[in-house]
This record gives structure tokens, sequence and C-alpha cells, in this order.
């Protein structure tokens, strides 16, 4: 199971989708949200565009997270944001080491930069999502029997 995500979320995804979260969880925690292009994001995690889609469907059908889709008219749409809502998963990941010194270099910033990424509270992000919970996925529950 993938490190970035806490254990009673974990269990709720396959392998492919825990490796786009974990990606996923990583941006998130160096800018406080993720506004990767989805081909991106199937790249960086070594699954494919519809494994993206669909693992960013369930865990936003689950509210563990939020995505906002934004549409410009008359041209290309510009790329999802994506946020985490989860308050055990948002603790996880700001206790948890970043991403970059788990894979063996240091990201340097010369300038703190603070913009309107990172401005979202926890009550913006709060009471958004009500949603029953999922079970785990059919491979998960033939184990366990």
């Amino acid at each position: 199971g993938s490190s970035a995500l806490p254990p009673n979320i974990r269990h709720y995804y396959t392998e492919g989708e825990r490796a786009v979260l974990c990606i996923v969880a990583g941006e998130v925690k160096r800018q406080g949200l993720c506004d990767w292009p989805i081909d991106k994001i199937a790249a960086m995690a070594g699954v494919s565009r519809t494994t993206v889609q669909n693992s960013l469907s369930w865990a936003q059908r689950l509210c563990h997270v939020i995505v906002e889709q934004r549409p410009v008219l008359g041209r290309k749409s510009l790329t999802n944001v994506v946020r985490v809502v989860s308050l055990e998963w948002r603790t996880w990941i700001k206790r948890g080491p970043s991403m970059a010194r788990s894979i063996g270099f240091k990201m340097i910033y010369p300038t703190k930069i603070i913009d309107r990424k990172q401005e979202a509270t926890n009550e913006e992000l709060q009471g958004t999502c009500r949603a029953p919970p999922r079970s785990p996925p059919p491979a998960a529950r033939a184990s366990a029997a």
C-alpha cells in the first residue's frame, strides 16, 4: 500500500488508484492542491488516463477529494484542480515526509511564494461532501474472506 494514504482510506482503492492518489498527495503537500493534467499524473503514476479518471472519480464519491473543473468558453479548458477534503488524509499528508525527500533529491525554494492556491481554508473544504462509504474493491473483499 501507499504510505501517502492513511490506512483507513488506503483499503478502498486498488494499487493503480493508490499510485494516482500518491502523486496527487505529493503535489498537495508541495503546493496545497494538485492542478496537473491527467496525462502528467498518469505518466508519473505509471497508469493509464482512465485509471486516473476512475481514481479521482471514486475519491470524489467517497468525499476524500474535491475535483474542480475549469471550463473556458470557446477554448480548451484549464486543468482540473484537485483538493484533499478528508481531514485525516490532510493530517497524514501534513505529517508525512515530502515526496522529494523519499525519491532522493531536495527541492530548493529561494523565495517563499504565497498565492491563491494555498488560501483555501479548512472551513471552505469541510461540509461540502456527503456520500455513503464505499466498500473495499472486489479483490480486497475476496482476500479478506
